[in-house]
């Protein structure tokens, strides 16, 4: 981090030695503005809602980064950033240690930020995997194995598979009327890309004598091909 890095006493948003003190400052003002926002009262609200965004602060930090609707990637992407440990939540010491790193402390650098992360998943391969892999865990409910298969085409239009795999629609409507599916797990997942990436559009680059979870090779065989 350089030969001028001291570790910081409070906080970690000292990681970045290029943030002087009127950064830090702007920075803590950033956060304070997503943290307390839709809050009613005009004192110190610390105490009454955490160091925590969420709610009308998640809300308006979507808003602030472009979205528009449901299906846009923002909120999601920013969580992966972040390393966000909680569903639609950012604690403080995510917030700032990954702010600081990107040597951001307004907006204009907030949006700037997004905006590289965002092409850094449309043009790098291992990055979007990365993402991707992610957002499994994410939006799963805590200690379970699967992600129900509602969550999972939800998740598949924010991650735009369909832009990417014109069979998306087939397979969407593979899951939903089969009632034995009620979830996916993280092997299948993850195969789905390998599907996309190995047999893309043409069902007849499938090869059956590949090891494949029974539900995508199942779509495949009886649907598709």
């Amino acid at each position: 981090f350089g030969r001028l890095f001291r570790y910081p006493i409070n906080g970690t948003f000292g990681l970045n030695p290029t943030l002087n003190e009127k950064d830090k400052k702007n920075l803590e003002q950033l956060y304070r503005i997503y943290q307390t926002a839709g809050d009613t009262n005009t004192e110190d609200t610390t105490d009454i809602i955490g160091e925590i965004i969420q709610g009308h602060g998640v809300l308006k930090l979507s808003s602030d980064l472009g979205a528009q609707g449901p299906e846009d990637p923002q909120i999601v992407l920013f969580a992966w950033k972040l390393s966000s440990r909680a569903q639609w939540q950012f604690y403080k010491d995510e917030f700032m240690t990954t702010m600081a790193l990107e040597g951001v402390c307004n907006k204009t650098d907030l949006i700037k930020s997004y905006n590289k992360w965002l092409s850094e998943i449309q043009q790098d391969e291992d990055t979007f995997k990365s993402w991707y892999s992610f957002i499994f865990d994410y939006l799963k409910v805590s200690q379970a194995t699967v992600l129900a298969v509602e969550e999972a085409i939800t998740a598949w239009k924010i991650l735009g598979i369909p832009e990417k795999w014109s069979v998306f629609q087939k397979w969407e409507n593979y899951l939903t009327t089969q009632k034995t599916i009620k979830g996916l797990n993280m092997d299948t997942w993850m195969m789905l890309l390998t599907l996309i990436d190995k047999v893309g559009d043409d069902p007849n680059n499938f090869n059956d004598s590949d090891c494949w979870p029974s539900v995508i090779e199942d779509f495949v065989l009886d649907v598709w091909k």
